[in-house]
């Protein structure tokens, strides 16, 4: 398995921002539908990577996805709140 700088540095990111918004916000349940063979890839992947388990990865893989295809709608999560 190969990994790229970038790829290193964005989950080493999004590991202290997961850190941040668990801190920060209530989690919410998200119930989905998967084929037994995705889990299974998931499960695999998972004892190779950095994740503990399958709610970790999937929150950073819904986390990526949002912030490789809509950068802007991701950063804006992150914006504080002007002062009053």
């Amino acid at each position: 398995m190969v990994f790229f700088l970038q790829d290193i540095l964005d989950l080493c990111y999004t590991g202290v921002t997961e850190k941040i918004l668990m801190e920060e916000e209530k989690l919410v349940q998200l119930n989905v539908r998967i084929p037994r063979t995705l889990k299974e890839l998931m499960k695999e992947y998972i004892e190779l990577d950095a994740h503990k388990d399958i709610s970790e990865f999937t929150r950073d893989a819904l986390r990526e996805k949002i912030q490789r295809d809509a950068p802007n709608l991701y950063q804006k999560q992150f914006e504080k709140e002007p002062a009053k």
